[in-house]
């Protein structure tokens, strides 16, 4: 799994999605930190897959929400940093174990995002400077 290259993609696309982190991001403020469903993605067109956002927030008193289950397939993970922490080492682990993904994220840039393709089972979103946040992510099927 790779990260997103936004250079990659059309800049309207780009802006599309940059409009709906920022929405939600708001959307997440306004409602004190309380989980917000996710919007929908962006129209897109017949032949392409529609990818869904979701949207953990990270408070001081840790992830929230706390779990998450969804079917399988592409989707956007977004986490927004409402810690208060300049700085974030993010990881993304198999409940069994095995490293998945492993982010910094800087003060310079507060929130993170990943198109991810996870396979059906059981994830464990961590922060390594507080062993207590966690977000368990499921994975189902269909």
């Amino acid at each position: 799994m790779s990260r997103l290259n936004f250079s990659r993609l059309p800049a309207f696309r780009v802006g599309i999605a940059l409009a709906c982190f920022a929405l939600m991001a708001l959307a997440a403020l306004a409602l004190g930190g309380r989980a917000v469903p996710p919007p929908a993605a962006a129209p897109a067109r017949a032949s392409e897959e529609q990818l869904q956002v979701e949207l953990i927030t990270l408070t001081p008193r840790g992830f929230e929400p706390s779990t998450l289950t969804r079917p399988k397939g592409k989707f956007y993970l977004t986490v927004d940093n409402r810690s208060g922490s300049t700085e974030m080492n993010l990881r993304l682990d198999y409940v069994t174990g095995a490293q998945l993904r492993e982010m910094r994220v800087s003060k310079e840039l507060l929130d993170w995002s990943d198109l991810l393709e996870l396979h059906p089972g059981e994830y464990l979103l961590t922060e390594a400077d507080h062993p207590d946040w966690s977000c368990r992510i499921t994975i189902t099927p269909n």
